[in-house]
């Protein structure tokens, strides 16, 4: 998915988990506080998002070729912070999809 042109806008859904990714309000904002940094890493233009109990939906602008490398780190940091605070194990946010938008 690197490979695809960097300034097409890229639709991210994340899904396919019966259990939540979000137990409270901290939770959303630790999401949206690492999904930041995401973006400080990466360069990202987040254009709308949709936290839903147990998925969300984002829309990313990714001026570089870097979505793929860039959600590895951000589903893998969101977990952990997830996991160590719920003392936790596994992933969160497992299925995940990428939608090219053009």
């Amino acid at each position: 998915m690197d490979a695809v042109s960097p300034l097409v806008p890229l639709l991210h859904h994340c899904t396919d988990r019966r259990e939540p990714i979000f137990h409270d309000d901290l939770d959303r904002q630790r999401f949206l506080e690492t999904l930041g940094e995401a973006c400080a890493k990466t360069a990202w233009q987040v254009h709308a998002s949709c936290l839903m109990p147990n998925h969300f939906h984002l829309v990313v602008e990714t001026p570089r070729a870097n979505l793929v490398a860039g959600m590895k780190w951000f589903l893998g940091t969101y977990t952990s912070r997830f996991n160590r605070r719920h003392k936790l194990f596994g992933y969160r946010a497992a299925g995940s999809d990428f939608t090219i938008w053009k």
